[in-house]
């Protein structure tokens, strides 16, 4: 079987779950099935970060179904937010989140160009759709009415180096945020909360991610800001952390809770989206769009006993063992032999 993957809105080293996930499960599935193979369809930015994959660099859409009809693929791989491609082959969809499906959707107002009825038309014809959490699947069902029996659920998967000790690149103590700085992010009241905690335990604030539509020219002078890490310093930066916050309205598949817990850290976070659901008992919840609840989650954090923070370490480290790119790119491979 020859799939083609529609990589081309993939930014190299921007990270998320969209890159995460389709980064880690090629290389996991060409590993478990020798009989598919792949040809990655690239834009001018991201051609080489897919080397050294079998790879072909388009401008457009029709430049890639024009290849892909060149190339014989079977089936082409796709992310469901972007644009449609007219292939001969079948189509395997997947999707790491709608938030901004949603975004999208809500700045444009002319109903035939709508966004989500788009997606929802992509839905209905693709012959599967990978999910990284129920969360996603239900998303998908009760915002694009896609059909529940052509969905499967990959949860993603968390590189062991989360699990290796390695030294933190700052000094603590400090609270940990990881993600780009998107308004979804819930950044602004996540500052506000800190500011309000850190009145009487005066931690740093390390926030590590790519620029979003809520960064700011100016963090202040108590936040240490990293737009990227290779993967061991922040491994480290977890492991090491007083505290790691999960501030978002909105997570798709839960990946940084997934990776702080991996690496021992106490996690705070709002109970949103895919994060319960990989997560459970673990974090000190709170709500998300409250500032004095998190502020609270945050205080009872940084000053929980020992006992009660080794419980939630060694709870999360065992939980996050059973989330494998193996076990992710297995549950995807099902959804192509369900075309």
């Amino acid at each position: 079987m020859l799939v083609g993957v529609d990589a081309t809105n993939i930014l190299p080293g921007h990270g998320g779950g969209e890159e995460i996930y389709l980064r880690n499960v090629l290389k996991q599935m060409a590993q478990l099935e020798r009989s598919v193979s792949f040809l990655v369809f690239t834009s001018l930015a991201n051609h080489d970060s897919f080397d050294p994959m079998r790879r072909f660099e388009v401008a457009s859409t029709s430049a890639m179904a024009a290849e892909a009809a060149r190339a014989k693929i079977d089936v082409l791989f796709a992310p469901l937010g972007n644009p449609p491609v007219k292939t001969p082959g079948r189509t395997v969809l997947y999707s790491t989140g709608l938030a901004a499906l949603r975004e999208l959707d809500e700045r444009r107002k002319v109903l035939q160009a709508s966004p989500l009825k788009q997606a929802a038309a992509r839905c209905l014809k693709a012959s599967a759709i990978a999910a990284p959490s129920e969360f996603i699947r239900r998303e998908l069902r009760d915002l694009l009415e896609a059909p529940l029996d052509k969905v499967v659920v990959a949860p993603l998967g968390v590189d062991p180096v989360y699990g290796e000790e390695h030294p933190s690149i700052v000094d603590g103590p400090y609270v940990l945020v990881v993600g780009r700085t998107t308004h979804s992010r819930n950044l602004a009241r996540f500052i506000e909360a800190s500011e309000r905690v850190t009145q009487d335990i005066p931690h740093t604030i390390v926030l590590v991610g790519q620029p979003g539509e809520a960064e700011r020219d100016d963090w202040g002078p108590r936040v240490v800001r990293f737009l990227a890490l290779p993967k061991a310093h922040l491994a480290g930066l977890y492991r090491h952390c007083a505290l790691c916050v999960c501030p978002s309205l909105y997570e798709g598949s839960g990946i940084v809770p997934l990776e702080a817990m991996r690496a021992g850290a106490l996690l705070a976070s709002g109970r949103v989206g895919g994060i319960a659901e990989v997560a459970g008992d673990v974090p000190v919840y709170f709500n998300p769009e409250s500032v004095e609840s998190m502020a609270g989650a945050m205080r009872r954090g940084l000053t929980e006993g020992k006992e009660e923070r080794e419980r939630r370490a060694r709870v999360g480290k065992k939980m996050s063992l059973e989330y494998t790119w193996e076990r992710c790119a297995a549950q995807t491979l099902a959804a192509f032999r369900r075309t």
